[in-house]
């Protein structure tokens, strides 16, 4: 079946359960100790996805290379989303923005050796590794949480200039809580690239993780709850 026709169905057929009271309930009978219909969490469809048509997906941290910040730059927010997630309310966190690199590697122009050298080391470190198929845009402190407590990273994916500016409006909105990329995809990869140029080695949502448990830099909380699962 084609995918955006099943999206598109997706939509439509949430919109039209959301709105239907009498349906819902005879779908989902009312549960004996709330006296409210059983609702599955997927029916919290969320705005931005029915009004743009955005695709969201759940990624693996493997799958996502993240930003050189190490650790994470506040540790009172990524207590927040530590404690949100571990509580099973990772719905009510925003999509991670991520670009996938079938659209475009974080490349600098290639001009001097320096650059030259970036280039061939990131096209060899996602050559190297065939799981690894997204860009992170933003997000750090939400992502190392979700991998802490062991959820998926919810993403919404950025595939043209327009989808960018669909969710520079949702930020508006606070829908998404931050955007700080370029304003387009060529202007966040050209960001990316010179925001990483001068890494030791790149990471994966899931290395940086991992490595902030092992070099104990972030709460020993956490890095037991990790560890435990």
């Amino acid at each position: 079946m084609n995918k955006k026709f099943w999206l598109k169905f997706q939509i439509i057929f949430w919109k039209l359960l959301k709105n239907s009271k009498p349906l819902l309930e005879f779908i989902f009978p009312k549960s004996p100790q709330s006296n409210q219909p059983n609702f599955p969490t997927i029916l919290n469809i969320p705005n931005y996805l029915i009004k743009n048509k955005m695709e969201i997906k759940n990624l693996k941290p493997s799958e996502i290379i993240t930003t050189k910040d190490f650790p994470v730059h506040n540790e009172h927010i990524l207590k927040i989303y530590f404690k949100i997630c571990k509580h099973g309310n990772k719905e009510i966190l925003p999509p991670t923005p991520v670009i996938p690199l079938s659209v475009g590697l974080p490349l600098l122009a290639g001009k001097t050796k320096i650059e030259k050298e970036y280039n061939k080391k990131i096209k060899e470190y996602v050559k190297k590794d065939k799981k690894i198929k997204y860009l992170m845009c933003d997000g750090s402190h939400k992502t190392t949480a979700l991998t802490l407590t062991h959820n998926p990273i919810h993403a919404i994916i950025l595939k043209s200039d327009s989808d960018m500016t669909e969710v520079r409006e949702l930020v508006k909105t606070g829908d998404v809580f931050s955007m700080n990329t370029g304003k387009t995809i060529k202007a966040e990869l050209k960001e990316k690239a010179d925001h990483l140029k001068d890494v030791d080695f790149f990471e994966t949502v899931k290395d940086k993780t991992e490595r902030m448990v092992r070099e104990k830099v972030i709460p020993e909380f956490m890095i037991g709850y990790y560890k435990k699962d």
